[in-house]
């Protein structure tokens, strides 16, 4: 299982990583806070690849890199 950062959404997705903090915030995306996992992020905000995919109904990675913020 991998997890992603609200920076790196944020660069595969071509928006700033406030927009993907505020969909967590709201609960729009299922993540959880962490701080403390060595992973290097202005936020505590992690997501699961799983669960990224499932909110943009993507089922493999290749199909999330096509999805681009509007």
């Amino acid at each position: 299982m991998k997890i992603w950062t609200c920076e790196r959404v944020a660069r595969y997705l071509g928006c700033s990583p406030q927009q993907i903090k505020r969909y967590c915030e709201l609960n729009k995306i299922p993540c959880y806070r962490s701080s403390s996992d060595g992973m290097q992020s202005m936020y505590s905000y992690r997501i699961n690849e799983e669960d990224l995919l499932q909110f943009f109904n993507c089922k493999t990675l290749e199909d999330f890199n096509q999805v681009r913020y509007h």
